[in-house]
């Protein structure tokens, strides 16, 4: 009877410990449980938020990239418009030439002016000098291989004009409501645009090699001068000519 009440307490006690290792194991898968849950919580909030990010990056992308369609459009609507202005330009050129050689053989035929009178006439700036000085200047403007060099100046331009400084500043001024330095880095940009995007002339130059070949040393100031006249990096623009191209 005594080895009976011991085997059975023996039995209860390996039922107790063995109850007890099931209760463990169970507090331990549902506690793994609740951690696997809150790992596929945290990846599908992570995946969300990530779709989310990829979303507002690809809509971002998306808005810049349209808005560099549109200065790059525009500015190759305003370089066109640029090109039949000089058409225009050099039809007018034509008409002034042969009005000046009408007008030369009528004033052959005059009475010479005196000296007073032809000294007030030529001591301020009219309108047909502006006009004069205004075409000269948009010739000068034209002749690439003056303008893209690295030396050219304002004075370069007053005696490549045939008028004092002053007044070539004064025409500058009121005919195209800039100075020198805007004038000469849009028509520079202007030039560097048709060369970047000339890949059987051009194709072998670099952005630094397209500065320097228009009068700039330093690509940074290229780059800064070239983003303010089209508002496009170089390399932007480069990649839409031959977006355009294709």
């Amino acid at each position: 009877m005594y080895y009976q009440n011991q085997l059975l307490d023996v039995e209860h006690l390996r039922f107790t410990s063995e109850l007890e290792e099931v209760n463990g194991r169970m507090k331990t898968l549902a506690a793994e449980k609740r951690n696997q849950q809150l790992v596929a919580r945290g990846a599908v909030t992570a995946a969300a938020l990530s779709v989310v990010i990829l979303a507002l990056i690809a809509y971002g992308y998306a808005k810049i990239r349209k808005k560099n369609r549109l200065l790059f459009d525009r500015y190759q609507s305003a370089i066109k418009e640029h090109e039949e202005k000089k058409l225009l330009m050099a039809q007018y050129e034509r008409q002034l030439a042969e009005l000046k050689a009408g007008k030369l053989a009528a004033d052959e035929k005059k009475p010479e002016a005196d000296g007073l009178e032809r000294k007030y006439r030529y001591n301020h700036i009219d309108e047909d000098v502006k006009d004069k000085i205004t075409a000269r200047i948009m010739q000068v403007m034209e002749n690439v291989d003056e303008i893209c060099r690295e030396d050219f100046s304002v004075q370069r331009l007053s005696e490549l004009v045939g008028w004092k400084y002053n007044y070539v500043a004064q025409v500058l001024s009121e005919r195209f409501n800039k100075n020198f330095s805007t004038m000469l880095s849009e028509y520079r940009i202007r030039e560097a645009c048709k060369r970047l995007g000339d890949r059987e002339r051009y194709g072998n130059y670099t952005i630094e090699g397209i500065a320097q070949s228009v009068g700039y040393k330093s690509r940074t100031s290229f780059t800064l001068l070239f983003k303010k006249v089209t508002g496009l990096l170089p390399s932007g623009y480069v990649k839409m000519t031959r977006q355009a191209a294709e």
